[in-house]
């Protein structure tokens, strides 16, 4: 998998946004859907976290991308290290718009990726309220799930 490919990925779902916002969900959010607070890690990335520019939102997205995904592998490695590149894709784009806790919380999922049941995966993803709050986002990682 490129991780290249899954930050293009990303950055078109979120949008770039300099200064903070609010997420669909009401969370302070800057950069590409970055949650705020920022660590103090996240802060030494930035010159002024209030207002970034591309390259530093940049930097928080791999920053945070890359902790969460070495926090998931930590849990679910043995069920990514079998799925596809695309699969893994799918995983990894949900992970940055859900987080850990968030897309831990999709057992049943978990269980079809474990049994190697793509369909059931899909169909697990589609009966969430995440399906619903973003639901072209949503539509297109399940055909990702579904091709391989």
């Amino acid at each position: 998998m490129a991780l290249s490919d899954l930050i293009k990925q990303i950055k078109n779902d979120e949008q770039f946004r300099a200064r903070r916002y609010l997420d669909s969900e009401g969370y302070p959010t800057i950069g590409y859907g970055t949650k705020l607070p920022l660590s103090a890690q996240e802060i030494a990335l930035v010159s002024d976290p209030e207002n970034l520019t591309e390259e530093e939102a940049d930097k928080l997205l791999f920053s945070r991308l890359s902790a969460m995904m070495k926090e998931l592998n930590a849990v679910k490695g043995e069920v990514i290290e079998k799925l596809s590149d695309n699969r893994k894709e799918v995983i990894y784009n949900m992970l940055y718009q859900l987080g850990v806790k968030g897309l831990l919380g999709f057992k049943r999922m978990w269980l079809a990726l474990e049994a190697g049941d793509y369909a059931k995966a899909a169909d697990e993803m589609k009966d969430s309220k995440w399906y619903y709050q973003t639901p072209a986002r949503a539509k297109r990682l399940i055909d990702k799930m579904l091709e391989g």
